[in-house]
């Protein structure tokens, strides 16, 4: 048996080990994957979108980035299945934005509900 205390990424991780786990301190270590989001509605093919939760001292931070690879400025609302009150950006072409969503969550899994539509709303 061994103790095993580490801290990554501001994460502090401890687990008591045996012979029988030998990858529970490496997986652990792991930081949180960063994986492009879902969405249930459908975008431009010319917005991306990516959803992160990072740890911080109380929590996890829900954050969403947005990158517009459109030729015209758009507007976004951006809510999530933790907090479902939108929040708004206007990307202009070629701009991206971090949005923090949440702080300090104990949720290390959130879905984010993006839309966006050409500033102005003519739609895109």
């Amino acid at each position: 048996m061994a103790l095993v205390v580490a801290v990554r990424s501001g994460l502090l991780a401890c687990c008591l080990l045996s012979a029988a786990t030998p990858g529970l301190a490496q997986d652990l270590l792991q930081d949180a994957p960063k994986k492009p989001a879902a969405q249930p509605k459908k975008l431009p093919e010319c917005v991306s979108v990516t959803a992160e939760a990072a740890f911080a001292s109380v929590g996890y931070d829900h954050i969403v980035r947005l990158k517009n690879a459109c030729k015209t400025t758009l507007s976004c609302s951006v809510k999530t299945d933790v907090n479902p009150d939108p929040a708004t950006a206007t990307l202009a072409p070629g701009e991206s934005t971090s949005m923090v969503t949440w702080r300090g969550s104990p949720a290390r899994e959130f879905k984010p509900d993006v839309s966006c539509e050409a500033a102005g709303g003519a739609g895109r």
